[in-house]
């Protein structure tokens, strides 16, 4: 029995377009939104450690020795 591959090259040839536009869709339309929220929500993690990063790091600490 003769094995076709045609038909599966052309269905794998059809699959990777598909991936390809869907990955493209994605980086073009979804991803700024990602990036500036991930931006945004890091800022605001950076300021809140620059006001209250001694009493975070303290804490950290405590909480540390606790579980020893």
């Amino acid at each position: 029995m003769k094995f076709d591959t045609d038909d599966l090259k052309a269905s794998l040839k059809n699959y990777q377009q598909k991936a390809s536009d869907q990955f493209k869709d994605f980086a073009e339309n979804d991803w700024p939104d990602i990036k500036d929220h991930v931006t945004e929500k890091g800022q605001q993690a950076g300021d809140y450690l620059k006001k209250n990063g001694g009493k975070v790091y303290q804490n950290s600490v405590k909480a540390f020795k606790k579980r020893r």
